[in-house]
């Protein structure tokens, strides 16, 4: 039988979604490029400006793979359209 302890539960995000959370120990443990790529999460600036700049400028207009020809159609004319208001400003 296998026991979890809280601290464990909350660092694979069962408890706090999609924050990514490690215990000290795991930390420690870590590779010096996860300790970075960590700390590059957990900061700021990257968290609260960079990450919503490239999940609401890229991510999104790129449309899903099962998405239907409609919609892929859509998409190009919204992104069309954007860049003639950009250049007409």
């Amino acid at each position: 039988m296998t026991f979890t302890t809280p601290a464990r539960e909350i660092s694979t995000g069962e408890v706090w979604g999609d924050v990514w959370i490690l215990i000290v120990q795991e930390y420690l443990d870590a590779s010096p490029r996860k300790r970075f790529s960590y700390r590059l999460a957990r900061n700021p600036f990257v968290r609260f400006v960079l990450a919503p700049l490239f999940l609401f400028v890229v991510l999104h207009r790129i449309p899903s793979r099962d998405a239907k020809a409609r919609e892929r159609w859509d998409e190009g004319q919204r992104k069309l359209v954007g860049f003639k208001v950009l250049r007409a400003a």
